[in-house]
């Protein structure tokens, strides 16, 4: 394990953070957000939370820690009255859309957005504020 500042971190779960310089290394779930990671930039020698959209060139290990911890940190999908998954339902089908882009971004909001475009409602695990087809046709 690393060192410094007193942080230890795993040198093999590095990462370059798209807003800063240097290499990042992956901590542990920030327990902030689902999909938001606790990380230590050494640069500014301090932890940050960061999503795996704002991270660019990362190790095979940080790729294969990343996928593990967001499937492990997937938000619940929608229940019926009994508190099951409501698997023939609308809202099961959007939410299986929501993960598939949460898998690529990290990213989880509980706010109700629109895309500036079309003025369609986003998903949940959409980071910006483009849906895909409107951003897709740019």
């Amino acid at each position: 394990m690393g060192n410094i500042a007193e942080i230890d971190y795993n040198p093999d779960l590095w990462f370059y953070h798209l807003g800063c310089k240097g290499k990042h290394y992956l901590l542990d779930n920030s327990h902030v957000f689902f999909g938001r990671i606790l990380a230590w930039c050494p640069e500014n020698e301090r932890s940050i939370f960061v999503s795996k959209y704002e991270m660019g060139e990362m190790s095979e290990a940080s790729k294969y820690w990343i996928e593990g911890f967001l499937i492990g940190n997937q938000p619940s999908p929608p229940t019926d009255e009994d508190g099951l998954p409501y698997f023939d339902s609308k809202a099961y089908e959007l939410w299986q859309d929501e993960m598939e882009l949460f898998s690529e971004t990290g990213f989880w909001t509980y706010d109700d957005r629109f895309c500036d475009k079309c003025d369609s409602e986003l998903l949940k695990s959409n980071p910006t504020e483009t849906c895909v087809s409107c951003f897709e046709g740019l």
